[in-house]
């Protein structure tokens, strides 16, 4: 319940710093011909295509492909950054660029959301089931019990072991 709970504040506090961003800066963003906003939609799309494919072509590993693919999608926005930083002059064109950069990395962002989640269904869902048979349903507490135990080395240094139990939280009986 708390993890759903503050994964919803998280998507609501990003909703609205975006929209805020959006509002705040709704001049510039008018100002702002097509081709930026169509090459900021496009890139982290058409960088996702082009690390995938070649990853899927030397026939890596399907977490391999998937890790490369996003990591190309997201090229390295920073160096975009400082490099625009320091080719474009103070003014409006220079707004005009960080705003075609902006808006790729919000569209970037969106993109990498959409590509995790539906990557992530099938584990989701597997892990989910599994939870399912082996549970019963039922939500279990588990408690980490630190029971140390020293014994004396060769060096005379202690050695120290920890171990994890998991128990019935109506009993008090080892699951």
């Amino acid at each position: 319940r708390l993890e759903s709970i503050t994964a919803s504040l998280g998507v609501f506090i990003l909703v609205g710093t975006v929209a805020f961003a959006l509002i705040s800066n709704w001049d510039i963003m008018l100002s702002v011909d097509g081709q930026t906003w169509l090459a900021g939609l496009l890139l982290g799309p058409v960088g996702t295509l082009l690390g995938f494919l070649p990853a899927w072509g030397a026939r890596l590993k399907s977490k391999q492909v998937k890790t490369v693919a996003i990591e190309v999608g997201e090229v390295n926005i920073g160096v975009a950054y400082a490099m625009m930083l320091l080719v474009w002059p103070e003014g409006a064109k220079r707004d005009a660029v960080f705003t075609g950069i902006i808006s790729y990395t919000i569209f970037n962002q969106v993109l990498v959301w959409v590509i995790t989640i539906y990557w992530a269904r099938d584990n989701i869902a597997s892990s989910y089931a599994a939870w399912r048979s082996k549970h019963g349903g039922r939500i279990q507490i588990t408690r980490l019990k630190s029971n140390v135990r020293s014994r004396s080395t060769g060096s005379g240094h202690a050695e120290m072991k920890r171990s994890a139990t998991t128990s019935d939280p109506e009993g008090g009986r080892p699951c």
